[in-house]
């Protein structure tokens, strides 16, 4: 989910993710744009600025961005993201 551009949108509907989430629905969401002419004018200081104030927006409203393993999943996560970027790079010559 693209939360960069969509944050407003995502945040009105605090009780409707609170519900997936107690059903056991997981979301996976992105903050850093990807789009060339956003990408170029943001900064790391805004974009956690933006996330944070996000996150205490829903904290209020009950929904809980936590794994019940804590880290372990995001870290195992991000370093998939990594590994199958590195092997389509090098699949499509991109490296």
């Amino acid at each position: 989910m693209d939360i960069y551009t969509n944050a407003e949108i995502f945040s009105t509907y605090a009780i409707s993710i609170k519900r997936f989430h107690d059903r056991g629905g997981i979301l996976v969401w992105g903050i850093v744009p990807a789009g060339y002419e956003l990408f170029a004018n943001e900064s790391l200081g805004f974009l956690i600025m933006k996330l944070e104030g996000i996150w205490q927006y829903l904290g209020r409203k009950g929904v809980c961005l936590a794994n019940q393993d804590k880290r372990k999943t995001v870290e195992n996560a991000f370093s998939m993201v990594f590994h199958l970027s590195y092997m389509l790079r090098e699949k499509y010559k991109l490296i």
